[in-house]
C-alpha cells in the first residue's frame, strides 16, 4: 500500500543517511523518540510538501475531498485553530465585519484581532440549570443579517458546540447565502460526522449541508493524535488562492510527517469502520443516559434528543446532591480513576468517541449509580441529624429540584431553554474596538479593584476556550463575582494571574 505511513516506514528501514532535519537524525535519544523517530522526517526528495502538495500528501487530501464530495480538503498540523484563522482571514477583508455567536472559540477572536475585523454578535439561548449555551438558531442568524446584512462579510457558526449542541446548518446556510456571503462552520467537535451518512441519530456533516468552509479537529472524535485537523472548502464564494495564501501564513512550514501519516490513517479507519463504530457508540451512549436517569436520584444526565444533542457528549450533574461539577469530577477521579474532559460549577462533561469500548461505558455507569447511593445516604444522615433548615449542599446556588423534568423538554428537544432576550447574558459593552484594545498598553491590578475598567486581554475558562471578556469590554461587578467564584473553586481561568487582571490604562 502506497500511503504516507508505509512510505515513511520503508524509508526508515533503508540505509539512506539523514543529512537533514529533524535534529534527532532518526536516533532514539529520548524515550518519546522510541515511538516516532523512525518516521519523523522533513520535506525530502519524493516525500512531497504540504505547502504545495503534488505527491503522497496531495493524494491523501484528495482522497478525503473525493469521499466528502467537496472542492478541496486540507490537512492541518496546527489544529483547528489554524483552520479558523485561515478561513476568517480569507473571506473577511481587513477592517470588515463578521457575524458570530458571542461564545465562539478564542481562535475566532484572535483572527478578528489580527485582521482588525469588527464582531457582530448573536447571543445564544441558555439551557437553564446546566448553564450551557445552545447552538445558534436560524432565526437568530436571520434577524442579525436583516439588521446588519449589508455590512457583514461572512458568518461563522459553531456546531456541534463544546457541549454537543447542534445547529440547523442547512437552514442557516440558505439564509446566509441569500445575502451572497459565505458560511464558515467551526465543526471542530464534529469530524466524526463526515462518516455518519445514513446513520440514525447523527446529523450530516456541515460539508453536506451547504457550508462554504468547514473546520474539523480529527483528534477530538476520531483516532488521530492531538493537534491534527482538516479544513474543507466547497464554494464559489471562497477564493482558493486566498485560502492557500493565508494557510501559508498561519500553518507551520515544517509540518510533522508522523501527524500527517496519522491523519491519513485515521481517515482510512473511519472510511472502513466508521459506520459500525458510530452505530455502536450511539447504542451504548443512549443506554448509559437511560440507565443513569432511571437508576439515580441525585445524579442526572442531560437527555439525548436526536438532531439537537450530539452523540458522545455526556453531560451530567449532581446539583440535586448539592455537589458542584468540580466536586463530582474530583470524587470520580480519586475514587474511581475516571478523568473527564471538563468540569464546571454546574456539570461534568465526559466525551465518548469511536475508540471507546464496553469498559468506558460500564465503568462510568457503575461509578455513577454507586455514587448516587452514597449521596443518598449522606443526605439521609444529614436530614436525620440536622435541623429542618439545613443546607443540602456546598453551593448555595443549587436547588434540590430536578434538572431535566420531562415537562420542561420542548418538542424541539431544547431543555429548560431561556431565551437570550430574557436573561442576563453577563456580556459587557465594548468600549474600545477589540483589535485596538488588544494592542493598547495595560496594567495588572487586583481583580476586586477592576470594576469599571476595560479588559486588556481575553479572560475565560479553559477548557472550553470561549472568552468571558474580550479586550476592550468593560468589567462589571457581575464579571468579578463570577470570575472570583471560578478562581476560589480552583478552575483554570486564563488571563488572570495570582488574582490580578490586566486592564487598559
Amino acid at each position: 500500500m502506497n500511503n504516507i505511513y508505509s512510505k515513511l516506514k520503508s524509508y526508515s528501514e533503508s540505509d539512506y543517511y539523514p543529512y537533514h532535519m529533524p535534529g534527532h537524525k532518526r536516533k532514539k535519544l529520548t524515550d518519546p523518540l522510541n515511538t516516532i523517530a523512525d518516521i519523523d522526517i522533513t520535506e525530502i526528495y519524493d516525500f512531497d510538501n504540504l505547502s504545495d502538495p503534488s505527491g503522497i500528501l496531495m493524494d491523501a487530501q484528495n482522497k478525503l475531498a473525493n469521499y466528502l464530495g467537496v472542492q478541496k480538503s486540507y490537512f492541518l498540523v496546527n489544529g483547528s485553530t489554524v483552520g479558523i484563522l485561515t478561513a476568517i482571514s480569507s473571506v473577511v477583508p481587513k477592517g470588515g465585519k463578521l457575524l458570530l455567536a458571542r461564545n465562539a472559540h478564542k481562535s475566532t477572536y484572535h483572527a478578528m484581532c489580527i485582521r482588525d475585523i469588527a464582531p457582530i454578535y448573536v447571543y445564544p439561548d441558555l439551557l437553564r440549570k446546566m448553564n450551557i449555551y445552545e447552538a445558534v438558531t436560524p432565526k437568530q442568524i436571520e434577524d442579525a443579517l436583516a439588521e446588519n446584512g449589508k455590512d457583514i462579510n461572512a458568518v461563522i457558526v459553531v456546531s456541534p458546540t463544546y457541549e454537543g449542541r447542534i445547529a440547523d446548518i442547512k437552514k442557516i446556510s440558505d439564509i446566509v447565502h441569500s445575502y451572497g456571503i459565505p458560511l464558515i462552520v467551526d465543526e471542530a467537535h464534529g469530524a466524526h460526522l463526515d462518516f455518519s451518512d445514513g446513520i440514525d441519530g447523527y446529523p450530516a456533516s456541515a460539508c453536506k449541508l451547504g457550508a462554504d468552509i468547514v473546520v474539523q479537529s480529527l483528534h477530538k472524535t476520531t483516532p488521530s493524535p492531538t493537534q491534527t485537523a482538516v479544513m474543507h472548502v466547497n464554494s464559489d464564494l471562497v477564493d482558493i488562492d486566498r485560502i492557500d495564501k493565508f494557510l501559508h501564513v498561519y500553518q507551520s512550514s515544517s509540518p510533522s510527517y508522523p501527524l500527517m501519516a496519522a491523519m491519513e490513517a485515521s481517515v482510512d479507519y473511519m472510511m472502513e469502520h466508521g459506520a459500525e463504530r458510530l452505530r455502536y457508540m450511539k447504542e451504548r451512549f443512549c443506554s448509559l443516559i437511560d440507565d443513569v436517569n432511571r437508576e439515580c436520584i441525585y445524579i442526572e444526565a442531560m437527555p439525548f434528543v436526536e438532531g439537537v444533542q450530539d452523540v458522545g457528549k455526556f453531560v451530567f450533574s449532581a446539583m440535586k446532591a448539592g455537589k458542584t461539577g468540580k466536586d463530582l469530577a474530583d470524587i470520580l477521579r480519586d475514587k474511581y480513576h475516571l478523568e473527564f474532559e471538563m468540569s464546571v460549577r454546574e456539570y461534568v462533561l465526559a466525551m465518548f468517541t469511536v475508540a471507546d469500548e464496553d469498559e468506558a461505558y460500564d465503568r462510568l455507569r457503575v461509578a455513577l449509580i454507586e455514587l448516587d447511593k452514597i449521596f443518598a445516604e449522606e443526605l439521609k444522615h444529614c436530614i436525620d441529624n440536622c435541623s429542618d433548615n439545613v443546607m443540602t449542599g456546598s453551593n448555595e446556588d443549587f436547588e434540590m429540584t430536578s434538572t431535566w423534568e420531562k415537562s420542561e423538554i420542548s418538542e424541539s428537544g431544547n431543555v429548560n431553554v431561556i431565551n437570550s432576550e430574557n436573561i442576563n447574558t453577563n456580556y459587557s459593552e465594548a468600549v474600545y474596538p477589540m483589535s485596538v484594545a488588544w494592542d493598547m498598553k495595560g496594567t495588572s491590578i487586583d481583580i476586586q479593584d477592576a470594576e469599571g475598567y476595560c479588559a486588556n486581554e481575553f479572560i475565560g475558562l479553559y477548557p472550553p476556550g470561549t472568552p468571558i471578556l474580550v479586550p476592550g469590554e468593560r468589567i462589571t461587578k457581575s464579571h468579578i463575582d463570577d470570575l472570583q467564584k471560578y478562581i476560589d473553586c480552583g478552575y483554570d481561568v486564563t488571563g488572570i494571574t495570582n488574582g490580578k487582571i490586566k486592564i487598559i490604562d
